[in-house]
C-alpha cells in the first residue's frame, strides 16, 4: 500500500509539473536561474481574488482592482528571500519599460519587516508600488507555495500566467508582449 500511495504521489508530480510548463498559448515559456529554482508559466483560470492591504510605506493601500483596464504584475517577495533579490533589478526594469503599454506592477513583501523591506526596495531600484503582509494571508489565498511567485492578470480581472520561482526579465517580456499584443488586436478589432 504504501509503495502505491509513494508512485502515485511521483505521477501527480510529474503530471503538475507538465502541467507547470505551459502558457496561455500552449507554448512553453520556462526561466532560467542559477539554482535549482525555475520560474515557470502556468494558465490559472478564473478571476484573482481582490485584496486591499496597507503599502509597504504605511501612507495608503494597494489593491489590484484598483488597476482595472491595465494588465498587472503581481509579484510576491520577500527582502530575506535570495531569488528574490536576483530578480527584483530585472522586475524594475521591466515595469519602466512597459508602462507606456498600459502594464502596471505590484509587489506584496511577504512575511517580512518593514524596514528590511523598504531598504530592498531602496537598494535594487523598485519604484512600483507594494503592499505589505506580514502575516501572509494574501499568499494563502493565492495558493503560493513559495517566493517569489509572480501573476499577470489581464485588463479584465482574469489571471493568464503564473511564474513560480525566480523570473528573469526575458521571460515576463515575452509573456508580457504576448498580454499587450493581444490587447492591440482585441481593440483594433
Amino acid at each position: 500500500m504504501l509503495a502505491l500511495l509513494a508512485l502515485l504521489v511521483a505521477l501527480g508530480s510529474l503530471g503538475m509539473l507538465a502541467w507547470l510548463q505551459l502558457d496561455a498559448h500552449g507554448t512553453n515559456i520556462t526561466a532560467g536561474s542559477n539554482t535549482d529554482v525555475v520560474g515557470q508559466a502556468r494558465v490559472i483560470n478564473g478571476m484573482m481574488p481582490d485584496f486591499t492591504l496597507p503599502d509597504l510605506q504605511g501612507s495608503g493601500h494597494v489593491s489590484p482592482s484598483q488597476l482595472r483596464g491595465h494588465v498587472v504584475v503581481l509579484n510576491f517577495w520577500a527582502s530575506w528571500c535570495e531569488p528574490c533579490v536576483r530578480e527584483a533589478p530585472g522586475l524594475a526594469a521591466v515595469s519602466k519599460a512597459y508602462l507606456s503599454q498600459n502594464v502596471r506592477f505590484i509587489g506584496i513583501d511577504e512575511k517580512d519587516s518593514r524596514p528590511s523591506a523598504l531598504a530592498f526596495q531602496s537598494k535594487y531600484g523598485v519604484t512600483y508600488p507594494s503592499a505589505f503582509d506580514p502575516s501572509g494571508v494574501i499568499a494563502d489565498r493565492y495558493r503560493l507555495v513559495g517566493l517569489p511567485t509572480t501573476v499577470v492578470i489581464g485588463p479584465d480581472g482574469d489571471p493568464l500566467y503564473r511564474f513560480m520561482g525566480y523570473l528573469d526579465p526575458q521571460t515576463l517580456g515575452q509573456a508580457l508582449d504576448a498580454v499587450v499584443g493581444n490587447n492591440i488586436a482585441q481593440a483594433g478589432a
